[in-house]
């Protein structure tokens, strides 16, 4: 599938591929080689927050997954070996620089008289292989310390070369070059270096056709300069930053790429075709360096921080009180090479308060929330921890979630009289340590360890006094992961996690175990832990033909509980200290060429537990999807390319319960004028959820069926657009969810984006409560809810030179529920399945026991940063974050309440953190 069309799926919701926002890792181009408007819309699906239920049917995992079959692959495989070998990749060589060029832009200098002018660049998009419009050459150099690149791009008009700023790692729509670099020659990464015309830097780690990893940050050196033929960039980067085997002989794999904005035009060194997969395999093969150096393999990054908070709350009744506080606190992380390719990292207290909030939705579903990580430290290689697809992105299921290092930790409980006065919002990180690279030329390892600090609230006593309740406990995260490359295009990895808490009944207090984020009451187990530790393990293989056409990957995956609070899944499954659990995944794709097909299972049992350590949508599934689709990657008529899919998936639980079956068409066009647009529809035959009354008796769902149309203006404009609308019609009620994306750039230096978001439901009969245990006579609560969440998040960006930037975030939100006319089902004890028809009338209950419900959120935060040095950067941040205070009971439930999220409790936080790099 093209990237236009993936970016764009990004956003369709119900088992519309890939999974939705909230149900894993979504992959976005950073430059793209093909089409720089999807990376406009990738930014604008970011800006927005997830659908409003945003588990209903979206338990299917990416739409790019297939069914492994071996026999099928052997066939199929040898069938397209035949006829699908790729061609010699070129070479080219670089030169020894005597004396080091000056990076600024200016292409004088004598060593790139002496490099070889390379120009043998074809047009990628939007007429692949054709001749490109304008001129393009590069050189390559080096010295024991550096490999330097330069690269002249010939404009007739260069005036018209974009002037565009942007703070570092942003993608815009801009000229540009890049450079990526498979310094390892693993044909499976690489490194990615992006310039724009006015010198803001951008660089990622590679490991697939659309993955990138945009939070890789290394220290290097460029520099762009205007002339009268257009204008020019250079390259200084350090070899400690490429991972490499050091020799008396050294090559790298390179490709080099250039971005003509007013005319949507890519062009390249090694042709990438649009219609087939596998860009890690196409690259040119740079040669003829010799005695590199690593660098003094050690870097340093310390930090210091002052912080004042202050907190305002409207009184009794609001936890914790209003007060002011000041802190502050030093960290530091280093950066070690024991060898040329392996990289210890390890941070001490660190603190990532500069880090933009996570978006608030509302989530009507039974599923936990995906929210992506955003610290530094985790971020970088992540991609070594991540089981992959076949595609080479982050699969939806992971054995490692970094987020649930240094997360939230559970509440506190009190008692009458007592008040909360400080509840933390997060475990602190003492210190972490990864070692990522490869230990031999076959062999990649991962490792890493993690320990979080207890926790503690404090809580306000009748008589004036105070209390520590301890809400979390001392843990240690530890992850090891190891890929080993076969050959053949086959991969094998190996994954190990373990938690392990220090918890000896210290959680456990008179009122028993913290209430949990997801508002359980654990009971606490005989030795009196309210946490547990748990143990996962997995297998896995990912395997591509020689010419990247064939692609099909494999895992199994293992787990293990020890001790703790038993763990009740919405499905009736119990998972108890001592139990195991199991599961897998299977993929095969074609993936090059103009027809493309997949065929995925995936496979949970009931107890299978990854979410100490890892992340599990949903357990006790199996999970098989079908897709097939029709590409024309070559302009004809009014269209650049063009994708027609269908796509279908089914969903059973381990006991035989038809949890879904999906059907779906769409059509995307990428169009000559640079807009796209993508229409989809959608039908979910009736089916039962095993989670919605909480304890596993299956419970009908009606029918739907809806559309999705999607579309997105020419991003190189100064004002342009985006819009994602979505109606399903359900049996009894309807479904709607709109998001717009608007995007202003009055000057070169200034850009604002605006995303409203609308998502409704009405008419769907939903559980509110259960009257009784199933052990005995008990009735389910059933009512018709009408929910609506309405969210605008806006941002805006500007840019006073590439290495100072201001930066203003804000999300406005707002969500109500209501809940009428009310159901009753009567059931005996045990499982039953509960069709609509059992359905009875009863009164709304007493107002007081209304499961109607309201809220509201302000979150702010305005980050300027200044990188006065390479690598050393100084943050001074502003944050906000607002919650709505007591709700108006005379206010429809289909308005926002204003009044109550203006008084309501907010905390304003200024944070000004420095820190400082020491390394070569």
């Amino acid at each position: 599938m093209t990237l236009f069309l993936a970016l764009l799926l990004a956003a369709a919701p119900v088992d519309a591929p890939p999974a939705p926002a909230d149900a894993g890792p979504v992959a976005a181009e950073p430059m793209p080689p093909a089409l720089v408007d999807a990376g406009r819309i990738a930014d604008l699906l970011d800006a927005g927050a997830a659908p409003l239920d945003a588990g209903a049917g979206a338990d299917a995992p990416d739409a790019g997954a297939a069914a492994l079959d071996a026999g099928a692959i052997a066939d199929v495989a040898d069938a397209g070996e035949a006829k699908g070998v790729l061609p010699p990749m070129p070479q080219f060589h670089a030169v020894k620089a005597e004396s080091p060029p000056a990076i600024d832009g200016d292409l004088s200098d004598p060593v790139w008289k002496q490099a070889p002018e390379l120009d043998g660049f074809t047009q990628q998009q939007p007429e692949s292989g054709a001749k490109p419009s304008m001129a393009t050459t590069v050189r390559f150099a080096y010295d024991a310390n550096f490999l330097y690149v330069a690269v002249h791009c010939v404009d007739p008009e260069p005036a018209e070369v974009s002037n565009k700023l942007t703070r570092r790692d942003r993608i815009i729509e801009s000229d540009y070059v890049y450079l990526e670099v498979d310094s390892r020659g693993d044909k499976k990464s690489a490194y990615g270096f992006g310039v724009y015309p006015t010198n803001v830097q951008a660089d990622w780690n590679r490991t697939g056709d659309y993955f990138q990893d945009m939070d890789f940050d290394a220290v290097w050196r460029s520099g762009t300069k205007r002339t009268a033929q257009g204008w020019d960039a250079e390259y200084a980067i350090p070899f400690s930053v490429l991972r490499f085997k050091a020799g008396p002989e050294v090559s790298f794999r390179v490709e080099v790429a250039r971005y003509i904005s007013r005319k949507g035009e890519t062009d390249e060194l090694v042709l990438q075709p649009p219609e087939e997969q596998g860009a890690l395999l196409r690259m040119a093969e740079l040669t003829g360096m010799h005695e590199l150096s690593t660098g003094t393999g050690l870097e340093l990054r310390p930090f210091v921080l002052g912080k004042f908070d202050s907190r305002y709350s409207p009184g009794i009744g609001y936890d914790p009180p209003s007060g002011n506080g000041f802190a502050a606190s030093a960290g530091g992380d280093v950066s070690w090479h024991p060898g040329s390719d392996l990289t210890l990292d390890a941070t001490v207290l660190p603190d990532f308060g500069q880090v933009e909030a996570d978006q608030v939705v509302l989530n009507l579903s039974t599923f936990e929330i995906f929210f992506p990580e955003k610290r530094p430290f985790f971020l970088s290689g992540a991609d070594l921890f991540a089981l992959h697809d076949q595609m080479g992105s982050p699969t939806t299921t992971q054995l490692f979630y970094s987020r649930r290092v240094g997360r939230p930790p559970d509440y506190a409980l009190y008692g009458p009289g007592e008040r909360l006065l400080d509840q933390p919002l997060t475990d602190d990180i003492l210190g972490a340590v990864k070692v990522t690279g490869k230990a031999t030329d076959k062999l990649t390892v991962a490792l890493l360890d993690g320990v979080s600090n207890r926790a503690f609230a404090t809580i306000g006593e009748a008589d004036g006094s105070q209390i520590h309740e301890q809400v979390a406990p001392l843990a240690n995260f530890a992850v090891g992961r190891l890929r080993y490359d076969v050959g053949g295009g086959l991969t094998l990895g190996l994954t190990g996690t373990g938690v392990t808490r220090r918890d000896r009944g210290e959680l456990n207090g008179p009122y028993g175990c913290p209430e949990t984020q997801s508002g359980d009451y654990p009971v606490a187990d005989a030795n009196g832990r309210c946490t547990a530790d748990a143990y996962t393990g997995g297998l896995d293989a990912t395997w591509s033909s020689e010419s990247g056409t064939y692609v099909a990957m494999a895992s199994l995956l293992g787990s293990k509980r020890v001790g703790g609070p038993d763990i009740d899944e919405p499905d009736g499954t119990i998972i108890k200290g001592g139990d195991t659990g199991y599961g897998g995944m299977a993929q095969f794709a074609k993936a090059g060429g103009n027809w493309l097909y997949s065929i995925a299972y995936e496979g949970y049992s009931p107890k299978l537990d990854l979410n100490e350590a890892g992340y599990l949508r949903q357990q006790n599934l199996h999970y098989v999807q079908v897709s097939g689709d029709y590409r024309t990657t070559k302009p004809w008529g009014p269209t650049l390319n063009t994708d027609l899919n269908v796509f279908a998936n089914g969903r059973e639980s381990t006991q035989g319960v038809n949890l879904g079956r999906h059907f779906q068409i769409g059509d995307g066009i990428y169009w000559k004028n640079f807009w796209g647009t993508y229409a989809e529809l959608d039908f979910d035959p009736a089916h039962d959820d095993n989670r919605e009354l909480r304890d596993g008796s299956p419970y009908e769902r009606d029918w739907s069926v809806g559309g999705v149309f999607v579309f997105h203006t020419d991003s190189r404009k100064m004002f342009s657009g985006f819009l994602f609308n979505y109606v399903g019609k359900l049996r009894q009620g309807v479904e709607y969810s709109e998001q717009v994306g608007v995007t202003f750039r009055p000057s070169d230096a200034l850009e604002l984006t605006a995303n409203p978001q609308l998502d409704w439901t009405d008419g769907d009969p939903r559980w509110f409560g259960t009257s009784g245990d199933i052990t005995t006579p008990h009735a389910y609560e059933i009512a018709n809810l009408n929910a609506k969440s309405t969210s605008v998040v806006v941002r805006g960006t500007y840019t006073f030179t590439p290495h100072l930037t201001l930066q203003a975030y804000a999300q406005l939100f707002f969500a109500t529920e209501h809940y009428g006319p009310f159901y009753e089902v009567q059931a005996d004890p045990g499982i039953r399945r509960v069709a609509l028809s059992d359905l009875r009338p009863v009164p709304a209950p007493d107002p007081a026991y209304s499961p109607d419900g309201k809220s509201s959120a302000l979150n702010v935060n305005v980050l300027l940063r200044w990188e006065y040095l390479p690598g050393s950067v100084a943050y001074l941040v502003y944050t906000r974050a607002q919650t709505n205070g007591d709700l108006s009971p005379a206010l429809s439930y289909n308005n926002p309440d204003w009044a109550s999220l203006h008084k309501g409790p907010y905390d304003d936080v200024l944070m000004l953190k420095v820190s400082y790099y020491f390394g070569g």
